[in-house]
């Protein structure tokens, strides 16, 4: 398709949205209309709202983040989590990008404390899930205990120097799980 094609495609999808804002095929292909004229944003943004309408999900500002993260984009990344914040700011991965941009600009002390607050959030969920994490009983789901098991490491990784008592405790609790 040419670049017109395109754009008749983009307007033909809007109005579709516009008509009809409840259904998901309209909103995948108006992202799909923005992907191909270049425009990451609005196919951020339309293809965020139809994922939301299957499940809220903050995947696609995270992957975009994560993908400014290894740029070293602290500003754009910072403007994806800001986003994703808005549309779930109870999922703890925001938490531990944070410490992932605070790591990269060299502020270990406040890449720390997001990991911590990341970790005691995932720890929270986890509890609410039932998981039993910590407690000697096996992990089913990777989902369920990954992400609080690779914030232990991280976090002990970061404090074993300053507190060895307090990363070994981290490294434990992570090996009482397995």
């Amino acid at each position: 398709l040419t670049r017109t094609n395109y754009d008749l495609m983009r307007k033909s999808y809007e109005r579709a949205v516009q008509l009809a804002p409840d259904k998901i095929e309209f909103h995948y292909a108006l992202a799909n209309a923005y992907a191909s004229l270049g425009n990451f944003e609005k196919y951020l943004e339309q293809a965020t709202v139809g994922r939301n309408l299957e499940q809220t999900s903050v995947g696609g500002h995270l992957l975009a983040a994560w993908q400014r993260i290894l740029q070293s984009d602290w500003k754009g990344a910072s403007h994806d989590l800001n986003l994703a914040a808005e549309i779930d700011p109870g999922d703890s991965r925001l938490l531990a990008y944070m410490g992932a941009i605070a790591e990269g600009q060299n502020n270990a002390r406040e890449a720390a404390d997001c990991f911590r607050a990341a970790l005691a959030l995932e720890e929270a969920h986890n509890v609410f899930r039932g998981s039993k994490l910590g407690e000697g009983t096996p992990a089913c789901f990777f989902d369920e205990v990954g992400r609080a098991a690779v914030l232990r490491i991280r976090l002990a990784r970061m404090i074993e120097e300053k507190d060895p008592a307090a990363a070994l405790a981290l490294y434990e609790k992570n090996m009482a799980a397995e």
